[in-house]
């Protein structure tokens, strides 16, 4: 089994928010897979985790595991990935430094406008982050 397995593809990230479909996927698939690793591994656990990235690669989930990915780990996934996306699209590392990303036709936002809508975003992954949870612990069997 893979390490990377993700349970959303980027073409459903982009059909399910505002993200630009002209955004490279190579650009998102990293978020995608640390939205997992922060927002949907603790709430599953790690056991339950390994399970469902069993099943994707595999193509063998149960319909319990594809009720769970579908209706609750999705939701939350999408947002955190969306959250977690504004820095790294806004900003990129290079050998001279970490530089802002700018165009003639656009103006630029602050850090604390970046951080305000990380955070706008993050309040949707973290809401849906709760209902994966709740809806495990009403499911636990």
């Amino acid at each position: 089994m893979s390490a990377n397995v993700l349970f959303i593809t980027e073409q459903l990230l982009k059909d399910r928010t505002g993200v630009s479909t002209a955004i490279d996927g190579n650009k998102i698939k990293p978020i995608i897979k640390l939205a997992q690793d922060i927002f949907v591994r603790p709430a599953l656990g790690s056991a339950l985790y390994s399970r469902l990235q069993e099943g994707v690669e595999e193509d063998n989930l149960t319909t319990d595991e594809r009720t769970l990915l579908d209706t609750y780990v999705t939701d939350c996934l999408v947002w955190g990935t969306v959250a977690n996306l504004i820095v790294p699209l806004g900003y990129q590392i290079f050998a001279k430094g970490i530089l802002q990303k700018t165009s003639e036709d656009s103006s630029t936002p602050s850090k604390n406008d970046l951080d305000s809508v990380t955070q706008y975003y993050q309040n949707y992954a973290e809401f849906y982050k709760q209902e994966l949870i709740n809806y495990l612990r009403d499911n636990y069997s």
